[in-house]
């Protein structure tokens, strides 16, 4: 199970493609040995460096990419996190447990490929606000992935949503 964005990348990747490889010694195996799993789609994420930096999904494309080059088939992972239908549900089950259906889900982030594609993959009554605070600073709106509503920052975002934006 990766958990989070790996450091070492070259050891990181070391150590993932032998345990999943499996055999004795440890990388020997010739498939896949055990299953993978992934807490984190995001490709990329803010930091602070003034660009973007890559993150849990460059790390797991780069490990297929590998594996594909060496065993002639592609890894099979399962990925967890936004912005999977899974975590969606989740999220309605823990909301909807505090008091039924609920008339809108407001997403708030400020990355499009990850928050607002949430938003866009559960459906319904779910809506997204991206803010311009971290992953996402361009203007207007994302073309992959517009949101609802776009502001400034997490204060203005609540604002607009207690204020019944449509």
């Amino acid at each position: 199970m990766v958990f989070h964005d790996p450091v070492d990348w070259y050891a990181d990747l070391q150590v993932l493609l032998d345990v999943l490889a499996g055999g004795e010694p440890l990388g020997s195996g010739r498939a896949q040995s055990v299953p993978l799993f992934a807490s984190n789609p995001d490709i990329v994420y803010a930091d602070k460096y003034p660009a973007p930096r890559l993150a849990q999904r460059a790390f797991l494309l780069s490990a297929d990419a590998i594996w594909r080059d060496i065993h002639g088939v592609g890894l099979q992972w399962t990925q967890f996190g936004k912005p999977t239908e899974t975590t969606a549900r989740y999220a309605e089950r823990m909301l909807f447990g505090v008091g039924g259906p609920l008339d809108e889900i407001w997403m708030v982030g400020d990355n499009p490929r990850a928050d607002v594609a949430l938003a866009e993959n559960a459906g319904g009554e779910w809506r997204s606000v991206l803010v311009r605070t971290g992953g996402f600073s361009g203007p207007g709106n994302d073309p992959g992935h517009p949101a609802d509503v776009v502001c400034e920052d997490v204060g203005e975002a609540v604002e607009a949503i207690l204020s019944g934006v449509n």
